[in-house]
Parts: C-alpha cells; structure tokens; sequence
C-alpha cells in the first residue's frame, strides 16, 4: 500500500510532467475530497485519461465532487487528454447522475468487479469526450 508520502511525490512528478491533473477540496485544514485524471501512458492511448474521485462522508451532496470533477476534466483537456474514463458502483446512483450530468456515457457493467468485506459489487464503465483542437 502507497503512503501519503509516496503518492504526493508521484503525484506531484506525474503533474511535472503533464501526465495527471489534481484537484482537492478542504475544509479548513482538512482534506474533504480529491478528484484526479490520470494520463495513460502507452503511446496509443495518450489522449485518454483515468478518473478518480473521492468526497469524504459528511461533505457529500454538496456539489464538491461535480465542481471539482469540472476543474479537472477543464485541466485535462488543456493537456491534449479528450478521452476520459471512469468507473462507479452500479448502485451508487447519485454518483452516476453527477457523471451523466457531465457528459458520461456508461458502456456497461462489469459483473462483481470488487470485492469489498466478503462481498462482490458491479461496476458500470463510462467514458466522456472531452472538446479538443
């Protein structure tokens, strides 16, 4: 598992080198939420981007996610990354309407993709073209 440490340091290189874009959220001193696009690295896929999003219990429902979420999909464009994927629980529902509202279409569901205390859970993939020049 990669301490905080360690992922700020790759986070930060990878920003350097044009290769992810970062957004955080605070509440005063704490960290609320993240939200970050990662740059796929092989030749023929550097238009494409991975998404992850994290809103901490208590500061969800609040548009933190949608307006982070905006500022980095804005960012990841400026890179030359129009092609931006994601993956979401199947029955997290207000997730999927914030991704949807954003311009994510889903392309399906992987069956029991996590495995999370002794349980599987469904994904749905989603994908968003970005404008790009």
């Amino acid at each position: 598992m990669v301490d905080e440490t360690e992922f700020l340091d790759k986070t930060l290189k990878d920003m350097a080198k044009g290769r992810r874009v970062s957004v955080a959220a605070f509440h005063r001193d704490l960290l609320v939420g993240h939200c970050d696009i990662a740059r796929r690295t092989s030749k023929d896929e550097r238009h494409t981007g991975l998404l992850g999003i994290i809103v901490i219990e208590g500061y969800r429902g609040l548009g933190l996610g949608q307006r982070m979420m905006a500022i980095a999909l804005g960012r990841a464009a400026k890179l030359g990354i129009w092609l931006v994927e994601l993956e979401v629980f199947v029955n997290n529902e207000p997730a999927r309407h914030i991704y949807e509202n954003l311009g994510f279409k889903p392309v399906g569901i992987i069956p029991k993709k996590v495995l999370r205390n002794g349980r599987y859970f469904d994904i749905v993939r989603m994908y968003a073209h970005l404008p790009h020049g």
